[in-house]
């Protein structure tokens, strides 16, 4: 009698592995690991862009967004899903949870740097 009750429940482990187990199937990523693999090619690893191109656009310099510092977030998470100009959109790269891990991202980097002094 114990073949029955074996058999299901390695069926239901098999099922389990083969529809992505509990919850969502793509690993939870922080900010930081996602601005590195989807902004930091052009906004480099510090927001600050790459100072060749700041000339030709220097609204790649995330540092000195005046929507970052006003924490704009309805408008920061405009530009990251569908894009602005010559950046693209990530709606549909990106699930919306993480592009807002990317907006607190920007406003971070846009925000003022604290001073202990």
């Amino acid at each position: 009698m114990r073949r029955p009750s074996a058999l299901l429940g390695g069926a239901l482990a098999l099922w389990g592995v083969l529809s992505g187990g509990c919850g969502s199937s793509t690993p939870t990523r922080s900010g930081d690991v996602l601005f590195a693999e989807n902004c930091a090619r052009c906004h480099g690893a510090d927001g600050k862009g790459d100072p060749r191109t700041l000339p030709l656009y220097p609204r790649v310099d995330l540092t000195r967004s005046p929507m970052g510092a006003a924490a704009e977030r309805i408008l920061i998470h405009d530009r990251i899903a569908r894009g602005y100009t010559t950046m693209p959109g990530f709606q549909d790269k990106l699930q919306a949870e993480e592009i807002g891990k990317l907006v607190n991202k920007c406003i971070a980097l846009a925000a003022p740097a604290k001073n202990g002094a």
